[in-house]
């Protein structure tokens, strides 16, 4: 953006124009190019930070969805020496329980609480339940998340429950030519499901879709693939002797309920909940 515009700059003084305070065809002013560097910086650090903290305290109160991605990270890596890096190619698209797991977070606990959307300079129609909606011009839509991603229409009885099962579909099992056993795995069997349309929306949608939107798909999956490879697992600190570890985890929920706005949409204390990490023996035979 800054080479762009300093090439529209030249060019405008070689023309004897004047670029300051007015937009060239050629280039982008120099507040815009502020703007957009703030929105990148923004969008792609805190909206990421924030998630990945939802994804891991989520998980250390959600012990059994640990062992069900665990269960899919050692399948796709179990070829992998210790240490080596994994290829984009070959896990990205295999680790569909990550991505699940990060979806419902996003579809649970965003970072964004709404968008919003305008006509712009021009009257828009839009069709609802078959008939004509005319929208005058200049006029705002605000679309507020939590309420489209827990709509029962869409997502259930059981849309405020945190559950990245609901994004699996599992398809049955294709048996060998000799019929005496089954020839794909658990993993092959199961695709992400895909929600309707204008249903999920951490991203926004439609053409002005966030244009980071892949980028932050694979690095939240990379991460959450790589904090529980090799057996590792989160889980709460219990308070005080005799605690239990479900009393605990209740204050994790608790915690995660007790989000409100400060840039984003985040925890409002998550230091009252201390998190661990702890190794756990591999599973095998998977």
């Amino acid at each position: 953006m800054v080479h762009a515009s300093e090439e529209a700059k030249a060019a405008a003084e070689e023309d004897h124009g004047k670029m300051e305070g007015r937009r060239s065809n050629m280039g982008l002013t120099e507040s815009e190019i502020f703007g957009n560097i703030f929105v990148f910086n923004f969008a792609g650090h805190d909206s990421i930070a924030i998630t990945l903290t939802y994804v891991i305290t989520h998980l250390a109160a959600h012990p059994e969805v640990q062992d069900w991605i665990g269960e899919e990270i050692q399948h796709v890596c179990k070829s992998q020496e210790e240490g080596a890096t994994v290829s984009y190619r070959d896990a990205f698209p295999k680790l569909k329980r990550c991505t699940a797991v990060v979806y419902e977070t996003l579809r649970t606990s965003t970072p964004f609480p709404a968008i919003t959307k305008t006509t712009g300079s021009m009257p828009r129609t839009l069709k609802i339940g078959g008939k004509p909606l005319l929208l005058p011009a200049g006029m705002n839509i605000i679309c507020t998340f939590p309420s489209i991603h827990s709509h029962p229409r869409y997502w259930g009885d059981d849309a405020d429950v945190w559950r990245p099962a609901r994004w699996i579909a599992t398809t049955p099992p294709t048996p060998t030519p000799d019929g005496k056993g089954i020839g794909d795995s658990a993993f092959d069997r199961e695709s992400l499901s895909s929600p309707p349309p204008g249903s999920f929306l951490p991203w926004a949608d439609g053409e002005r879709v966030c244009p980071g939107k892949k980028f932050a798909q694979v690095e939240l999956v990379g991460a959450v693939s790589a904090l529980f490879a090799d057996g590792w697992s989160v889980e709460p600190v219990r308070e005080g002797e005799g605690k239990s570890m479900e009393a605990a985890r209740g204050r994790i929920k608790s915690m995660i309920q007790d989000s409100g706005m400060v840039l984003l949409v985040e925890m409002l204390h998550p230091e009252r909940v201390g998190l661990r990490w702890v190794r756990r023996e591999k599973k095998k035979g998977i």
